[in-house]
């Protein structure tokens, strides 16, 4: 039953059609054969029936003058005279007390003549199966009974006629299950063709997508709304298309031209910064170099010793400086330019960070940090440029914080982002916070300012967090009682 089913649900449309006509048309056909040839033999059975009743009368009436002078040879001959009947087998006729008085046929149905009235009681369907017919009539002289006559008939010429019927209704029942396939075979097209034809629609929009084809419709039925809807359907596919085509020509466009522009702009930066960088090098150093010679012959010519060590030392102590300021300057200018060329690849964020934070307790002993990184956070970066952002990022928060204070570093997922946060408890933030992240600005107070501080650290995390198609913001922690530091940076996924 389970392959019949599986077998029907992967038929077509076409031939499970052509299944369904057949199939109640031959059920149709085989009950009509069958309900006509069971009605005609039970027709048959009781003309047979009626014509042995009437036999038997006739007889009957033949036989009473026989009965009444007990002549029994006129009885047998009387009897004898159904020989001409081929489907009579047996007869008797008896007195009125049960002896038999003429035989027709073999001794051995005298027995079965006993019983005559029972099976004269039988049903029409026992004496079909039975092939035989029973019929008792009694014969009477002046209404009194004297005797009566048992005539038994085999139903074969019935039977010979009823497969004659039967042979007729199965070449009847044949020619009519043709008849309905190629009848079925021509229908079924009325309503597998548009279907069909759907379906032929629907692969050709499906591999050329084509959705300007369009299905003809000459239904006005059920089918008529589905191929209606179909249509509809291409047609607000072909509209929302062509519709989704024209804006990405054009943002194609707009981010082409954008992205020239910025490309533009960002390698004149890129070239002015590096010449900037160059042009103050290679000016301040020779500045630095007639310094240095004026200090020298300052030095050996001047006869007021002391006084003139005073000058010498602040002279040098700027110059100092200047060589520090340039150096930074160049290194600034030169991470700018190289940062958006260097190879990236993906990167555990939050590994990453534990894997350092034993280096900085090393390096910072007498600072307590507390670490709460998230595993598995991969982000596209360059790792030694990663970890000198988080080296910035600590060293600030080691010169501001709170000694008695732990600095906080985590690293978490938030709204499809990764977070690398560093807090401390100490000096509260300025409140021109973007001020922080620009070149050459240091908000450090006096005590904690040093001659080599140019204001450098967080501008280069500003350019480092950029670079990786993330930014850097600042806050206050607690009420202005010190300062957190957030980076974040797109999350990437690894299958």
């Amino acid at each position: 039953m389970m392959s019949f089913t599986s077998t029907l649900k992967s038929m077509s449309i076409k031939h499970k059609l052509m299944l369904i006509m057949m199939a109640t048309s031959s059920a149709a056909i085989v009950l009509m054969a069958l309900l006509v040839v069971i009605n005609q033999a039970l027709n048959s059975q009781r003309v047979t029936q009626q014509q042995l009743n009437t036999l038997a009368d006739v007889l009957g009436s033949r036989s009473t003058g026989a009965l009444t002078f007990d002549d029994s040879v006129t009885g047998n001959e009387i009897l004898n005279g159904l020989a001409l009947k081929s489907n009579v087998v047996y007869a008797v006729i008896e007195r009125s007390n049960g002896e038999p008085f003429a035989v027709f046929g073999g001794t051995s149905r005298c027995a079965e003549s006993q019983q005559a009235s029972i099976f004269h009681a039988t049903s029409s369907w026992a004496a079909l199966f039975a092939n035989e017919v029973h019929v008792t009539r009694d014969i009477f002289l002046e209404n009194e009974r004297i005797g009566k006559i048992c005539i038994v008939s085999t139903l074969d010429a019935l039977y010979d006629d009823l497969l004659d019927y039967v042979l007729l209704m199965t070449i009847i029942s044949a020619i009519c299950f043709v008849t309905t396939f190629f009848i079925g075979r021509r229908l079924q097209s009325v309503v597998s063709g548009p279907i069909l034809n759907l379906q032929k629609a629907m692969d050709s929009v499906s591999q050329n997508r084509d959705y300007s084809l369009r299905v003809e419709n000459r239904e006005e039925n059920e089918l008529q709304a589905l191929i209606n809807g179909f249509n509809h359907m291409l047609e607000q596919v072909q509209l929302r298309d062509n519709k989704l085509s024209s804006n990405s020509a054009h943002l194609e466009k707009i981010v082409s031209t954008q992205t020239t522009e910025l490309t533009d702009v960002n390698e004149k930066r890129i070239l002015w910064l590096e010449s900037m960088a160059r042009f103050l090098k290679h000016e301040l150093k020779n500045s630095s170099v007639g310094i240095k010679t004026s200090l020298d012959l300052i030095e050996r010519r001047s006869t007021e010793q002391k006084k003139v060590d005073v000058y010498i030392a602040r002279a040098r102590k700027s110059m100092t400086n200047m060589n520090v300021l340039l150096q930074s300057a160049g290194d600034a200018s030169n991470l700018e330019a190289n940062l958006y060329k260097e190879e990236q690849e993906q990167l555990d964020l939050g590994l990453m960070v534990v894997s350092h934070i034993e280096s900085y307790q090393l390096i910072y002993p007498d600072i307590s940090m507390r670490v709460n990184c998230q595993r598995g956070l991969f982000v596209l970066g360059n790792k030694i440029r990663l970890i000198q952002l988080l080296d910035k990022l600590v060293s600030n928060a080691v010169e501001h914080c709170d000694a008695h204070a732990p600095i906080e570093i985590s690293v978490q997922r938030v709204q499809g982002k990764v977070q690398l946060i560093v807090a401390d408890k100490g000096d509260a933030l300025p409140k021109d916070k973007l001020a922080m992240f620009e070149l050459f600005i240091s908000f450090r107070t006096v005590e904690r300012k040093t001659d080599e501080n140019f204001g450098l650290g967080l501008y280069i995390v500003k350019l480092i967090a950029e670079s990786h198609g993330g930014q850097v913001t600042a806050y206050d922690f607690n009420k202005g009682e010190g300062a957190v530091f957030e980076v974040t940076l797109p999350l990437i996924s690894t299958h």
